[in-house]
């Protein structure tokens, strides 16, 4: 922290001195320190979150030794493999991955080079283009979306009640965090003009599109019908 910082109010805003932060830092209490996460369930969660992507990074990092592709030129692979080709824009990946198109264009580079993916003229928009998947690409593609099917087969020995109620808090806090920008948009019911939400417990949510109630565990996270609210 530098000297920089002043005590004085700025209209409503304080602007914080070393000391100030350093009393901040001292009264906050972290997450992975066990004599406050013992005792908070929030925090317990959280670290919980944290173990789990563990298996994430553990497996991307094996695909990573096989295919010799980062994390990001995998979820590159996988957005192009998995959604509808309006979607398959450089602009696109940059808002679904909140980053810059300066990085995304990278990590397209690369997948081009290895003749994983290639470009065509946007039908729409003769100044932009839509990216595909080569065969190749489409068949490492494929088998690097098999990298977390490992950790749904642990889930599968979980209660489905319990399922139901991890996944409604989880599809809860992602919507949470995307309402405060901390995420990009996400497809989910939450954020949809077709989604009406239950005003009580006992009635299930509903889909306008499909017509048809919804219960927690019909919620979705990724969805290809999803028209975002106005």
């Amino acid at each position: 922290m530098t000297g920089n910082l002043t005590s004085r109010r700025s209209s409503h805003k304080i602007v914080w001195t070393t000391n100030h932060f350093a009393v901040y830092l001292t009264i906050m209490k972290s997450v992975f320190d066990p004599s406050f996460q013992n005792d908070d369930v929030p925090s317990k969660i959280v670290f919980a979150l944290e173990r789990l992507s563990q298996v994430f990074r553990i497996n991307l990092w094996r695909e990573n030794k096989k295919h010799g592709l980062s994390p990001l030129q995998i979820q590159v692979l996988l957005f192009l493999l998995y959604q509808p080709a309006d979607h398959k824009r450089i602009s696109s990946l940059a808002r679904e991955f909140n980053m810059t198109k300066a990085t995304i264009s990278q990590a397209v580079g690369v997948l081009e080079e290895k003749a994983y993916l290639a470009r065509k003229v946007d039908p729409l928009d003769s100044r932009s283009a839509v990216l595909y998947l080569t065969t190749r690409g489409e068949q490492v593609a494929r088998e690097v979306s098999l990298f977390a099917n490992d950790l749904r087969q642990y889930l599968l020995a979980v209660d489905d009640q319990d399922q139901e109620t991890v996944l409604t808090a989880l599809l809860t806090l992602i919507h949470k965090l995307q309402l405060e920008g901390h995420i990009s948009p996400q497809r989910m019911c939450f954020t949809c003009r077709h989604f009406v939400k239950s005003t009580a417990e006992s009635s299930p949510h509903y889909c306008q599109l499909m017509a048809k109630p919804l219960a927690h565990s019909d919620l979705r996270l990724n969805c290809l019908e999803h028209t975002p609210v106005p």
